[in-house]
């Protein structure tokens, strides 16, 4: 495995490792209780994280909610956005819901990254709605 590699492969992790890039990039205009989610503790949950020198570059988490699976929390630094990263982590939660029996995936995905999803195969199943203080979003599914 080259280094590269090695630096792109997202691994499970401490959901307090991705909480501060939530806050940094999802929610930065709110107290740090808004990027902690009731689920984030369930024995369900998993979260993924990319790091670097120790920080996380790029997170994401998934939730069994009744027979199907949530994906939340999905952010890249700033910074590193464009590079991939997202699609990594994005994937890397797909292929442990896959192990785990798959089913239904979804997400209420912001409006501005609505294709990100739809080139990994989500589709749109409801119209835009908004999330007070965090905007327009779409609701995207996918079955693994």
């Amino acid at each position: 495995m080259s280094d590269h590699e090695k630096q792109t492969r997202p691994r499970r992790v401490a959901v307090e490792t991705v909480v501060p890039l939530r806050v940094a990039v999802l929610r930065p205009h709110m107290e740090d209780s808004h990027s902690r989610y009731a689920e984030d503790g369930d024995a369900e949950s998993r979260h993924f994280a990319i790091e670097r020198d120790g920080e996380a570059i790029a997170v994401g988490s998934s939730f069994q909610v009744g027979e199907g699976w949530r994906i939340r929390g999905m952010a890249t630094a700033a910074e590193r956005q464009g590079e991939g990263l997202g699609a990594a982590i994005l994937w890397a939660i797909l292929e442990d819901i896959r192990a785990r029996g798959g089913g239904l995936v979804w997400c209420n995905a912001r409006t501005t990254v609505e294709g990100f999803y739809a080139r990994e195969g989500f589709r749109v199943t409801s119209e835009v709605f908004e999330l007070p203080g965090i905007g327009p979003h779409v609701r995207m599914e996918v079955r693994v």
